[in-house]
C-alpha cells in the first residue's frame, strides 16, 4: 500500500497488486519449491555438490536427485527413474530429442521427415527447420487447435515416401493457453501407424508386429501441474509407442 499525497491536503490510498499473466510461458517459483532450493543451497549440510562423486555431500546430492525423479515418475505413472534424464530446460530437452531422432536415421542411412505444428515453441520450429529441409509444418485452426485430417494426411504421404516421422506437439500452447485435443489425434495415429496392429476385428485379438514408422515427441513443459495428471499420462502414453 502506498500513499500519494493530493494537491488539496488529502492522501490518496492506492493499493499495489501484482497480476502475473505469463504462467503458461513461465510460472513463478511456487512456495515449496523455493524452500526446497534454498534449503538445498543454505541448509548447514547442503546438497547442491557433485551426484557423481562418493563423498558425503555428493551422495546426499544423489539421494536428492533420485528422490525427484522418483516423485516425477510416480505423477507420470512410471516405475523406472533411470527413464528420465534431467537436463536444463525444455529447449536442451527438445533439441536432444529431435537432433538425436535425426542423427540416429542419418546413421542407418534412413530417409526421414521432422513435423510440427505451426505454433510450435521457437526451439522445436527453429531446430526442426534447420534439420530437415522437407520438414512439414501443420497449420490450426482460428481456434488453434491441430486439423486432424491434415496430420493424418501428411503422415499417410511420407510413410508413402518410405520415410520415418517424428511428429513434434505441445501439450499445451506456451502463449494462447490452448491443448491440442490429443486424446482424439494421437489414438488414431497409433491406430494407423503404430508399431502393433491387429491381424483382425476378432475378439481373439492377434496381433502381427510391424516396423514402427512413426515416432512422437511431446513438448510438456507447460502442462506439468497444470493439466489434469490422467490425461497428462494418456498423451505421455502415446509418446512411447
Amino acid at each position: 500500500m502506498t500513499v500519494k499525497p493530493l494537491n488539496s491536503g488529502h492522501s490518496l490510498l492506492i493499493a499495489e497488486r501484482e497480476i502475473y499473466l505469463d504462467a503458461n510461458a513461465t510460472h513463478p517459483l511456487l512456495p515449496s519449491v523455493r524452500e526446497g532450493l534454498a534449503q538445498a543451497i543454505l541448509g548447514e549440510d547442503a546438497a547442491l555438490s557433485n551426484s557423481s562423486s562418493i563423498h558425503r555431500r555428493g551422495q546426499k546430492a544423489k539421494k536428492a536427485v533420485a528422490e525427484l525423479k522418483g516423485s516425477l515418475c510416480e505423477f507420470l505413472g512410471r516405475t523406472d527413474i533411470d527413464e528420465l534424464i534431467l537436463l536444463s530446460g525444455a529447449t536442451e530437452a527438445l533439441n536432444l530429442s529431435i537432433r538425436g531422432f535425426v542423427e540416429d536415421r542419418k546413421s542407418q542411412s534412413r530417409p526421414f521427415q521432422l513435423m510440427a505444428s505451426s505454433v510450435e515453441h521457437s526451439a522445436v520450429l527453429d531446430t526442426v527447420r534447420a534439420l530437415d529441409i522437407n520438414a512439414k509444418i501443420l497449420p490450426v485452426d482460428s481456434d488453434g487447435q491441430l486439423s486432424q485430417s491434415e496430420t493424418i494426411n501428411a503422415l499417410e504421404v511420407a510413410l508413402s515416401q518410405d520415410r520415418d516421422v517424428l511428429l513434434c506437439l505441445q501439450l499445451v500452447n506456451n502463449e494462447t493457453g490452448v491443448a491440442f485435443d490429443l486424446d482424439s489425434i494421437l489414438p488414431q495415429i497409433q491406430r494407423r501407424f503404430g508399431a502393433i496392429v491387429p491381424l483382425s476385428p476378432s475378439p481373439k485379438k492377434t496381433f502381427q508386429a510391424r516396423a514402427q514408422k512413426v515416432w512422437i515427441a511431446l513438448d510438456g513443459a507447460q502442462a506439468l501441474g497444470k493439466m489434469e495428471e490422467a490425461t497428462l499420462r494418456r498423451a505421455l502414453h502415446y509418446a512411447d509407442y
